[in-house]
């Protein structure tokens, strides 16, 4: 039988209620906001390539999402340097970078891409970002991604990295 008295178990418990309750109900939207929105990584890709010279056009491989066996897939199929930054020119220089897409697939896709400029060591210098949004068979698009950087930031750089996060 019960004396009448609560548990100190029974009392903790109930302490500890609202701080479960207000956790639970941060984190459960935070979590889910996501899906709500219907967007998450598909598929993650990355390249390493030579800094593209006067204005030519690099193909990639491996930047890609779908199937290219049912020739269903969006890609990224190149990337060039539009505009290099003169010599003695202004600072912050300005790089425009040019990435060419296609896209076979039913659906609009997007991808969200990292541009990264590398010196020989693999060190990152500086590193630009663009959300491409390329609509379904749509072939050849071009976007523009601009870089801000100092002269001498562009001198050191040997290579560049692309990373792509196909987002669903």
């Amino acid at each position: 039988m019960s004396s009448g008295r609560i548990s100190p178990f029974a009392v903790h418990r109930i302490r500890e209620m609202p701080l479960a309750l207000a956790a639970l109900l941060l984190g459960v939207p935070l979590f889910l906001a996501p899906l709500a929105e219907g967007s998450f990584i598909m598929k993650r890709s990355e390249v390493q390539i030579a800094i593209p010279k006067d204005d030519e056009a690099k193909p990639l491989k491996d930047m890609f999402v779908g199937s290219r066996q049912k020739e269903s897939v969006t890609e990224i199929t190149s990337v060039r340097v539009k505009s290099l930054p003169e010599e003695g020119g202004a600072e912050p220089v300005k790089v425009v970078w040019v990435v060419t897409m296609s896209n076979t697939r039913p659906i609009t896709q997007v991808v969200m891409l990292k541009i990264t400029l590398l010196d020989e060591q693999g060190e990152r210098l500086v590193t630009c970002r663009g959300r491409l949004s390329i609509a379904s068979s749509t072939l050849d698009k071009e976007y523009e991604i601009k870089m801000k950087l100092k002269a001498g930031i562009w001198q050191s750089g040997s290579r560049v990295e692309l990373k792509a996060d196909w987002i669903g």
